[in-house]
């Protein structure tokens, strides 16, 4: 049988009517909707995830901080702060762990004398085993004296080493009958040791902030069920606060030029966390510290708390649901919006929009106290909406290119086309070595089906055939060589490169042979049975043409074996052969079985020939007619004659009409009269006439 390696046609398209449906493709393809579609659910649901699980935390805080850093300076003017700082203990000569407290009765005193209008203390007095001693009754006398003092107890978050049966400790007993009040030296602290929140207390007791204002008599004190309710600090600036030295006033200087304690509530603090004097300070961050290094101290945090309730001033937090619906909006406008814009628009335009929700954001903190996560728009949903803009615009472009690569397919095959787009250098006579993948197939009996119709009915059938076939072909990515007839000849990996290509060219006979039992019930044809074969070898792959007549295709003795495999499906009974080159790289993908070795017409060399029979997930189904078969050419191929008959006979029983057990019964009669030579180990030599 002639190998069939021959493709000729001419490069020429009709270009008016390509063009034209060119023009009508890219209105179809460019859809809005998909691309707008598919970035606003990218980049709301982003949006609805950051909002609300713990991923997100870093820019909802951000967005917190960040206006504040726009923020004008800001100077109160009531609230003062006494710090007890490190130069104090060195100009008062104090333990800081054994404290006089000697000194704070001086210091209250001195405070009234200046005109303070109330004391606060960030210092914990809670170490009742400490001896009561003259230091002590003086400084509760002073606070008695006084009446504007408030002392702070301590609060213990949830701690599994306390068996204390509280989570608080009040001050001890003379100190807290002494002094005007006292509230929870609680700050609200943030994993990244920031403090955000404004804290009333507990609802048993008020916050330090709280009590004092509460002491203050201010208005929205008078309300108890307003105490727990969710608010949040307003940092005024870096540095809001006068501030004094403790020792400075115990010791009984006088008060720098300019500086005045008068009607002021001084908040008095050591800096340390809640404990006794001298321990460890605790500090925060600000929105500054990033800028200046700088972290406040509890006690500014509990005066700014006070300034925030005494000025009604406390920033207050878009409610969740409300900030789920904008963050909703703002991301699915984004996305479908700049996904229907170009890629230099859309950036212009996201820049844009980020500016303006940051604007919104930090008007809207600074101006009326309202924050919300804008940050989620402006750093997450943003370059989401761009970047599915720029992913969408590359994709419809692609598209785009893929319709007009479609549209010459309408006269070339695909591969072709893309080659002769990427590659001009194939239009030049040559080839080159490429191991490749063959497939040659016809329909069995064409020639009688032929007979029994007109000629316009037999193009009608051919053109479906083909449609089908080459459906096939091109959907496993093969380059069809030649069209002859009914017969096809196609090649895998080239002229692109396709690492899987025996796969792919088993993978392709299969498509076919489903695909024709399909057409067959659909049009109701006469029954088209095709004969494949398959091989892998090295072949010569080029323009085996001229410069002015393309004729793409594939030469070598390996086409030839291709060929001579699907002429022997007509002896076996089969529909797939191949080789065992092709076999043993795709035996994890396919059912197959051996068929024997065979010695074709035009080589010397025996080959091995297996059948393909299905994917390999259908191989229980057809297991034990195969077992028996290979039992049975086993016995073939020792000679012994007699057992593999019967064994053959038995694979007839398991799968009936099987054309390879057919064929070896019949062999086996010629055998039998005619014993084959000594040397003989079961080949077929397909060579006799």
């Amino acid at each position: 049988r002639p190998a069939r390696s021959e493709l000729c046609f001419p490069i020429s398209w009709p270009l008016p009517s390509v063009k034209s449906l060119i023009a009508r493709l890219k209105h179809q393809v460019h859809q809005p909707w998909f691309g707008g579609g598919v970035g606003a659910t990218l980049a709301a649901l982003l949006g609805l995830l950051l909002l609300h699980v713990n991923l997100g935390k870093g820019l909802r805080d951000w967005s917190f901080d960040l206006p504040f850093l726009a923020k004008a300076e800001t100077r109160l003017k009531d609230v003062a702060i006494v710090y007890l700082d490190e130069q104090s203990y060195a100009d008062l000569k104090q333990d800081p762990s054994r404290f006089d407290r000697a000194l704070h009765a001086k210091l209250v005193r001195r405070l009234m004398k200046e005109g303070a209008r109330r004391v606060v203390f960030d210092i914990l007095f809670i170490d009742p085993s400490r001896a009561i001693t003259e230091a002590e009754q003086d400084f509760a006398a002073a606070m008695k004296e006084s009446g504007r003092v408030i002392l702070a107890g301590q609060y213990f978050e949830d701690d599994p080493n306390r068996n204390l049966g509280s989570n608080v400790r009040a001050p001890i007993d003379l100190f807290r009958e002494s002094a005007a009040g006292w509230g929870l030296a609680r700050v609200a602290r943030d994993t990244d040791f920031s403090s955000r929140q404004l804290l009333g207390g507990t609802a048993a007791l008020p916050s330090l902030a709280w009590k004092t204002a509460e002491l203050d008599r201010l208005e929205l004190t008078q309300y108890p069920d307003q105490r727990l309710r969710e608010r949040w600090l307003n940092y005024y600036s870096q540095s809001p606060f006068l501030s004094v030295s403790y020792s400075t006033l115990v010791t009984g200087q006088p008060l720098p030029t300019g500086v005045s304690l008068k009607d002021k509530v001084v908040f008095v603090g050591s800096g340390e966390v809640v404990g006794f004097t001298g321990q460890e300070k605790e500090q925060f961050r600000s929105p500054w510290t990033w800028v200046d290094g700088r972290f406040p101290l509890a006690v500014e945090l509990h005066a700014i708390g006070y300034s925030n309730l005494a000025r009604g001033d406390w920033q207050t937090r878009v409610p969740i649901f409300l900030q789920t619906i904008i963050i909703l909006l703002l991301g699915a406008g984004a996305g479908y919006g700049l996904s229907c814009l170009r890629p230099m628009a859309a950036t212009l335009a996201a820049a844009g929009a980020g500016l303006v929700v940051m604007g919104i954001g930090t008007l809207m903190a600074n101006m009326i106290q309202v924050w919300w996560a804008w940050l989620i728009f402006v750093v997450a949903q943003l370059p989401v909406a761009l970047g599915w803009s720029y992913l969408f615009n590359s994709l419809s472009a692609y598209v785009q290119t893929r319709l007009f690569q479609q549209s010459l397919e309408l006269y070339l095959s695909p591969q072709q086309v893309q080659q002769i787009l990427k590659q001009p250098e194939l239009l030049k006579p040559g080839a080159t070595q490429r191991n490749v993948s063959i497939l040659f197939s016809d329909i069995t009996g064409f020639s009688k089906i032929s007979e029994r119709l007109d000629q316009e009915d037999l193009v009608h059938l051919l053109n479906s055939y083909y449609e089908t076939a080459l459906g096939c072909i091109h959907q496993t990515g093969g380059t069809v060589m030649t069209l002859i007839g009914d017969a096809i000849f196609a090649i895998w990996n080239a002229p692109q490169d396709q690492p899987d290509h025996q796969a792919r060219a088993c993978q392709a006979a299969l498509l076919l042979q489903q695909a024709l039992i399909q057409f067959e019930s659909s049009s109701l044809s006469l029954p088209l049975k095709t004969a494949v074969g398959l091989h892998t070898g090295n072949v010569c792959v080029g323009n085996i043409g001229s410069s002015k007549r393309f004729i793409y295709t594939a030469i070598g003795e390996n086409v030839n074996m291709a060929a001579r495999l699907e002429g022997l499906n007509r002896k076996l009974g089969t529909n797939i052969l191949a080789t065992r080159d092709l076999q043993k790289l795709v035996g994890d993908r396919v059912t197959s079985r051996v068929l024997g070795h065979f010695r074709f017409k035009g080589f010397d060399q025996v080959v091995e020939v297996h059948e393909i029979i299905s994917l390999h997930q259908a191989e229980a189904t057809s297991q034990p007619w195969r077992q028996s078969f290979s039992a049975a050419l086993n016995r073939f191929q020792r000679k012994s004659f007699e057992e593999a008959q019967a064994e053959f006979q038995r694979t007839l029983v398991l799968h009936p009409s099987d054309g390879p057990s057919l064929f070896y019964l019949e062999r086996i009669r010629q055998l039998q009269i005619t014993p084959p030579a000594s040397d003989w180990v079961g080949e077929i030599d397909l060579r006799e006439k």
